[in-house]
């Protein structure tokens, strides 16, 4: 188990078949102006075309851990789909109660993210062991409502998507902040009651899984709470400066190997001319050798007496 200090990382999201406007007073950014549909999400775990900007050039397949697979996801929201447009409700009308199908805005499905807090990408025993337990968690609280978990591994942090549902009926009241709110009947404690059954589902994952890691509930500095637009601009800004950082890293390397390449080149040019001296040195004590030679060949018969040429 890691001895560094870690704290957990787990939200839970609704989705419906059909977006909705988000109230201006809402919206963490200006440009999320309407919700993400069962589909978007959907898309963005499968990793589809256009629904993966936030992650750069890097995008990895999506690992299935249980459930249905990534490729059958879409397979899955269709049936999801299916169910849900059966689906009616009720509603009161001057004092009388009506029904009619199911508002397409109704959530049907319900995604939950938990994330790993080490950037590393390895596969270790402390990660399986992560895995597990989130596992555990998803199984034990939605039992046979939970459908699929797919783990990333193409972001800062490796994380599992967990996918439920309520066989097309609405999701709601599997939100544990959902459930609270509409628990509530003062209407303007509403919000209040839904932070606290948000607070009370992070309680509950730290007891399940964090709590078992050695990890915080908590981070001891907790970053401010940003729009997903925003908070996707931001990590794409990160990619760039990383890129722009490793582009102008990799010129300085170009630039030092050509700079090692010209000095190699002086080098060996040295060694040449060296090796071209001590080829003329040899050639030279090779004459002088020889001219050594010749003189004293020629004092040898100067010096003999029987010589006739004398």
């Amino acid at each position: 188990m890691t001895t560094k200090p870690r704290f957990q990382f787990y939200s839970e999201r609704v989705f419906a078949r059909a977006s909705r406007p988000i109230p201006e007073r809402l919206r963490k950014d200006k440009s999320e102006s309407h919700t993400w549909t069962a589909r978007d999400i959907v898309a963005e775990i499968n990793r589809d075309a256009g629904h993966c900007a936030h992650v750069g050039s890097e995008v990895q397949p999506p690992v299935p851990i249980y459930g249905y697979p990534p490729e059958r996801l879409h397979e899955y929201i269709d049936a999801l789909e299916t169910l849900a447009s059966r689906q009616v409700e009720t509603y009161t009308r001057k004092g009388k109660q009506h029904t009619r199908a199911m508002k397409t805005t109704t959530p049907i499905l319900l995604a939950a993210v938990a994330s790993y807090p080490e950037p590393t990408m390895e596969d270790t025993a402390e990660r399986r062991r992560w895995i597990e337990l989130v596992v555990d968690f998803a199984k034990s609280r939605w039992a046979k409502r939970l459908s699929s978990i797919v783990l990333h591994l193409d972001e800062g942090f490796a994380h599992l998507h967990i996918l439920c549902q309520n066989g097309g009926a609405p999701v709601a009241s599997m939100h544990m902040g959902h459930a609270a709110a509409a628990a509530e009947p003062v209407k303007s404690l509403r919000g209040e009651a839904y932070r606290r059954g948000c607070s009370a589902a992070l309680d509950h994952f730290h007891a399940s899984v964090s709590a078992h890691m050695g990890w915080a509930r908590i981070s001891p500095a907790p970053r401010p709470r940003l729009g997903r637009a925003k908070a996707i601009r931001e990590r794409q800004a990160e990619i760039e400066a990383m890129e722009a950082d490793l582009k102008a890293r990799a010129q300085r390397v170009a630039l030092a190997e050509a700079d090692l390449q010209a000095k190699a080149a002086k080098v060996n040019a040295s060694w040449r001319v060296l090796g071209e001296s001590a080829e003329r040195l040899n050639l030279l004590r090779d004459a002088i050798r020889d001219q050594g030679a010749l003189e004293a060949r020629m004092r040898a018969l100067q010096d003999d007496d029987s010589n006739p040429l004398l």
